[in-house]
């Protein structure tokens, strides 16, 4: 091989491992979080446990349909409706709401691995009514289970139910990656290529080649795992600038809302959060109140779960919620109740530890990257021989210049 050639091959190489680190960079495109439009479809999600005849029923629906959502960007509204034997609504349930995120799968991590078989919320929600409402992001695609429970009076027994939710891949997602291996394969065809195209008694030379190609996918393959490395630590440790991390409060009147719950998270964890409304003046809760809750992604501008119910025995609205995302997020708590006129709000900020993928899953999507281009350079590498030895046989046969 010339130099020329040389400087042709790895300059080659370098465009390719810009081009490959420019596409993992964009790997996560930013996209325009929407809402749930009033007039979006529904469907029904069928029950994984059987309903017994003469039971408690509860029927589930998902709005918009389940496939049309799209994972860790679009919201999803969970409506729980319960009936009894006589097909008449629940008055006054108690809830107990259970969501689990999809099993971990061994071969082909989630864009967040620290979430995968994980609980995302926990909570024990009392609705007046028979429906029970929760919207939220569902950030992995795979299967969700959601169970659950109700009690209320006239109810011998707790019934539960599990559901089953099938949210699919972002289909930007199999987009990426097909370009990605496409890019790779063609990086190991043109290696395997030009290895071949050496001739056959040119050993020194051939040998040279083949340690001037692995060394730069070698290369290549360094500073890709350097870029995933260093870019996990720097997610791991960038945050916007720290937020109040002090309990708030609000106060109107007599009445005084105020936030009891965790004010750091970590992601894959859930985080115990809580509120309650007090009259001062006796210094305790008010039981006739109904808590609306928001909690929104700062960094994304996003709302990750908005839901209502009502207090506990003891005054206290309490629920269990995983941030499956590192940015600071923000809890935003209404309270409303019949002994003030308007509803107290506040804010509560809530700061998110976010943890770098395990090193199995990365050091596995580089081993597939690897793999990739090697097939190339085998494939490559076999056509190139395959040409190359026809061409050989071709110029040794030597026309016949005897005697006719």
């Amino acid at each position: 091989m010339t130099t020329s050639s040389r400087r042709w091959l790895l300059g080659w190489l370098c465009l390719v491992s810009v081009l490959v680190l420019s596409l993992s960079a964009q790997a996560h495109p930013e996209q325009v979080h929407q809402g749930i439009a009033i007039d979006a479809p529904a469907e029904a999600v069928q029950s994984k446990t059987p309903v017994l005849a003469g039971k408690v029923q509860i029927q589930l629906v998902a709005q918009p349909p389940l496939s049309e959502i799209v994972p860790a960007h679009q919201p999803v509204r969970l409506r729980l409706e319960a009936a009894n034997r006589q097909h008449q609504p629940v008055q006054n349930a108690q809830w107990q709401i259970t969501l689990n995120t999809p099993a971990k799968t061994p071969w082909l991590s989630s864009d967040f691995p620290m979430v995968e078989g994980t609980t995302l919320l926990n909570a024990n929600l009392t609705s007046a009514t028979s429906l029970l409402e929760l919207e939220t992001i569902l950030p992995i695609r795979g299967s969700y289970t959601l169970q659950a429970t109700i009690a209320a009076p006239g109810i011998n027994a707790p019934v539960a139910q599990t559901f089953v939710l099938n949210v699919p891949e972002n289909p930007v997602k199999y987009r990426n990656a097909a370009t990605l291996a496409v890019i790779l394969l063609l990086v190991g065809l043109l290696g395997g290529w030009l290895i071949a195209k050496q001739p056959r008694g040119a050993s020194e030379e051939l040998s040279q080649s083949v340690r001037l190609l692995l060394s730069g996918a070698a290369m290549a393959a360094i500073v890709a795992l350097l870029v995933v490395n260093i870019s996990a630590e720097n997610a791991e440790h960038s945050q916007l600038e720290p937020l109040s991390l002090s309990r708030t409060t609000a106060e109107v009147g007599s009445l005084k809302l105020e936030y009891l719950g965790d004010t750091i998270a970590t992601v894959g964890k859930l985080a115990d959060l809580s509120a309650r409304l007090i009259d001062t003046r006796t210094n305790q809760p008010v039981q006739d109140t109904t808590f609306r809750l928001q909690a929104k992604d700062l960094e994304h501008g996003m709302t990750v779960l908005s839901v209502a119910g009502k207090p506990d025995a003891n005054g206290v609205f309490t629920w269990q919620q995983q941030f499956f995302d590192g940015a600071p997020h923000q809890i935003q708590i209404e309270a409303v109740s019949p002994a003030n006129s308007a509803p107290l709000t506040l804010a509560q900020a809530i700061d998110i530890e976010s943890i770098a993928p395990p090193l199995s899953v990365r050091l596995m999507t580089l081993g597939y990257m690897t793999a990739i281009v090697g097939i190339g350079m085998v494939i490559g590498f076999g056509a190139g021989r395959m040409r190359s030895g026809s061409r050989y046989r071709k110029s040794s046969v030597k026309p016949d210049t005897g005697r006719i």
